[in-house]
């Protein structure tokens, strides 16, 4: 008697689990998104796709589109003991620069010429971030890099006036001046210094 009881009770039991884990079809949360946003038309099953522009003209949109890069997480060195043997969190992000149609033209040549370092035998631009222990912070770091070489790259420094070129020279100048009046200075000092004169 006690087992059927204690057998019915766990049937019953179980399908009280089961469906508070799977609800009715037609039941909808108090928390539901329809009952959140009554007058939204969001239909979750489609979402739109969204075009990005890449580049406005001659000017960056700051939007990296992630499909063009070749992402790769390496080894990170540095101090962090046992884990850094294990995990691989340092990103490396590599983008073909002259295909890259994301950067306007103007941009890729400055990039060319400014970083030149950076830039490997097949044109690729590499940037490498290692400064965190998260591969997502450093893969951002990353993308936060190469936004900040393409805004330098897109400024052009402007060309100084007659005035600001005068005022360079007179600088330069005078710190010509200074140094050779501060070098014969010393030079006095150490002949000064000397015994008898040679005769």
């Amino acid at each position: 008697m006690f087992r059927s009881i204690s057998r019915s009770f766990s049937l019953l039991l179980r399908e009280t689990r089961l469906s508070r884990v799977l609800p009715a079809a037609g039941y909808k949360s108090a928390l539901s998104l329809d009952n959140l946003y009554p007058k939204s038309t969001l239909d979750c099953g489609n979402v739109p796709t969204i075009k990005h522009t890449y580049s406005s003209g001659d000017n960056f949109s700051g939007f990296i589109p992630i499909e063009k890069l070749a992402i790769k997480y390496l080894r990170s060195g540095g101090p962090g003991g046992q884990n850094v043997n294990k995990v691989s969190s340092k990103a490396e992000v590599r983008f073909h620069l002259d295909s890259a149609d994301w950067i306007p033209e103007k941009s890729r040549q400055r990039l060319k010429e400014m970083y030149h370092t950076r830039i490997n035998k097949i044109g690729e631009f590499i940037v490498v971030s290692d400064r965190t222990r998260v591969q997502m912070l450093n893969l951002a770091d990353c993308l936060d890099k190469i936004r900040f070489a393409v805004r330098e790259a897109e400024f052009e420094p402007s060309e100084p006036s007659e005035e600001d070129k005068q005022a360079m020279k007179a600088r330069i100048l005078k710190l010509k001046r200074a140094t050779l009046r501060e070098k014969r200075s010393r030079s006095l000092t150490k002949q000064s210094r000397g015994g008898a004169p040679p005769t």
